[in-house]
């Protein structure tokens, strides 16, 4: 089967990456979260929001030494480029109480883009950079990037049945894939060969995915990374309720090419 797990990303980076080493000082995890931005005409079926931009914030997670080397030398603000693919993970997340002070334990999913090249492209100014683009030309900067600051594509089959959601400006589709992997992470575990995104499709595109799409669908995605943040309820063991906000990351479709075992119209007779 094709396997396709593309991303691109190109903007500006939030905060001071995190680096974890060993106590010998060896590398072992680095993180940081970068602002891309996109166009919204994944949604041109909606006049009001057809020409701006949406400013998302895309986490980003290496194990690989030589990328962590490289995220080490990045400052906050700096602009980068990576490409790299979409990767999920379980994850254990961790809260306490704010009543009982009990830590509260919660499987989850990490969704994170595992860079496979990244470098430096722009430095922010700063006393080490005088020369470097200050707050103000770097957002200018960001704006000029929209045709490529966000980008994924990926193959992948539906492992469950789509969900159609219906809101007061448009529909949704909301559906999640089974995506074999074309990179292999050296890091990750060897069992490791299929992460799980999920997708999250648009007025007209909506409605031609809830109509053609079932579990076992293939199809092939060419879309960006659609980044927000979800209150959640983490219950503690006396049912204290903890809220808390995850980062929840999704591929949202430019578009869908239908692969296999789709359910496609009927092409029309010609008289």
């Amino acid at each position: 089967m094709a396997k396709e797990n593309y991303v691109l990303l190109s903007g500006q980076v939030c905060r001071e990456p995190t680096v974890v080493s060993a106590d010998d000082g060896t590398l072992l995890k680095a993180y940081m979260i970068m602002k891309t931005i996109r166009r919204h005409y994944v949604r041109e079926n909606i006049a009001e929001v057809s020409n701006s931009r949406t400013f998302d914030f895309v986490p980003i997670a290496s194990f690989s030494p030589e990328c962590i080397k490289i995220i080490k030398t990045i400052r906050e603000n700096d602009f980068v480029e990576l490409r790299g693919v979409y990767t999920t993970k379980p994850n254990i997340k961790k809260c306490f109480c704010s009543v009982c002070g009990e830590e509260v334990i919660s499987q989850g999913v990490a969704t994170f883009i595992t860079p496979i090249f990244i470098r430096i492209i722009e430095r922010a100014r700063c006393a080490e950079e005088p020369n470097g683009y200050n707050l103000v030309e770097g957002l200018t900067k960001l704006k000029t990037q929209a045709e490529i600051s966000n980008c994924v594509k990926i193959i992948g089959n539906l492992c469950r049945e789509p969900e159609r959601i219906i809101t007061q400006n448009t529909v949704i589709t909301q559906y999640q894939l089974a995506s074999n992997r074309k990179f292999l992470i050296k890091e990750d575990d060897p069992e490791a060969r299929t992460d799980y995104p999920w997708v999250k499709s648009y007025g007209a595109q909506a409605e031609m995915d809830i109509n053609a799409l079932h579990t076992g669908s293939l199809v092939f995605i060419d879309g960006c990374v659609q980044s927000r943040r979800i209150p959640v309820n983490r219950m503690c063991s006396k049912g204290h309720p903890n809220p808390v906000e995850d980062l929840a990351c999704e591929i949202v479709p430019y578009s869908v090419e239908y692969l296999a075992d789709c359910i496609l119209p009927e092409p029309e007779e010609k008289e």
